[in-house]
């Protein structure tokens, strides 16, 4: 597969929870291992891979649970975030 081919990292961490369905959620470390092994990954794509996964966290995407470990929010709609986005533009310029 080539790089150009491979879904955002932030589609794979959401792919890698779906997969690994834990119910306490999972561990930064337990997605980076699946991606891993998935994916043909550069050796060092995890600070990459952190940064998304915590975007994907403040954007609401995902959910963090006390024990630090994180799963999908059921709630999530990309479209409200779109529109969120496109009415703060608006407003500020």
């Amino acid at each position: 597969m080539a790089a150009d081919d491979l879904p955002s990292y932030e589609d794979m961490l959401v792919e890698a929870l779906t997969d690994l369905n834990e119910p306490d959620g999972s561990a930064p470390k337990s997605l980076f291992t699946w991606m891993a092994s998935r994916y043909p990954l550069h050796t060092n794509f995890r600070p990459s891979a952190s940064q998304a996964l915590q975007k994907a966290f403040k954007r609401g995407r995902l959910e963090k649970g006390s024990n630090g470990k994180y799963r999908l929010n059921a709630s999530w709609d990309s479209g409200s975030v779109r529109i969120m986005a496109l009415f703060y533009l608006v407003c500020i310029h």
